[in-house]
């Protein structure tokens, strides 16, 4: 019984009033299937739903739960166990809510934070990894510390975290660090992974 999936399960149920309310204290009998909400608006085949968050639209999805992300941004906390859940269901539209939620707080995010958020990278990366780039890079403008994660990343046996070290920077411009930015590349050069060659 997880007692936190109430909100999170009515996240799709509550998409009709175009409002996601989330609460940390849902009552023990909450509905404890994620996606219980999901399913009574939309089949979920596999990690593709088709309705009305589907297609992977980002306009429509994120006007949907927009007034939810409002109101978390308020709180200038970011709640994991919410992230966790979101990763953890079948339908990939909650992955992209997680994604969405994380970009909305990154300002919020801290050095510490760093084994949760690659955890998140690594749950689901095929076609969702390149949203952790912003997290990351914004996290490295504030926080000089996480170079050296990012050097540690470009030397992992995962690709993901290797594709996020190499990428990280993107958007940066003039305060782009191109020596790291070099050091990244070095590192991966030469790789026969399409996706370590792609990013650089």
């Amino acid at each position: 019984q997880k007692p936190w999936t109430l909100s999170i399960g009515h996240i799709a149920g509550q998409i009709v009033r175009s409002c996601i309310a989330f609460s940390s204290c849902a009552p023990a009998d909450a509905p404890t299937r994620l996606h219980s909400g999901c399913t009574r608006l939309y089949p979920c085949h596999s990690d593709v739903g088709d309705g009305v968050m589907a297609d992977h639209r980002p306009p429509q999805r994120r006007k949907l739960y927009r007034p939810f992300l409002k109101e978390e941004k308020k709180g200038k906390q970011i709640d994991w166990i919410f992230l966790d859940l979101c990763m953890d269901e079948t339908c990939r539209e909650f992955q992209y809510l997680a994604y969405d939620y994380l970009l909305a707080l990154k300002d919020e995010v801290r050095l510490e934070d760093i084994p949760r958020i690659r955890k998140q990278a690594l749950t689901k990366p095929w076609d969702t990894i390149d949203f952790f780039d912003q997290v990351i890079g914004s996290l490295t403008l504030r926080d000089e510390r996480v170079k050296a994660v990012m050097r540690e990343w470009a030397c992992a046996d995962d690709m993901w975290l290797r594709r996020i070290a190499i990428d990280h920077q993107l958007g940066h411009k003039e305060k782009t660090d191109t020596a790291l930015l070099e050091e990244i590349i070095v590192q991966n050069l030469g790789s026969d992974e399409f996706f370590i060659n792609k990013a650089i």
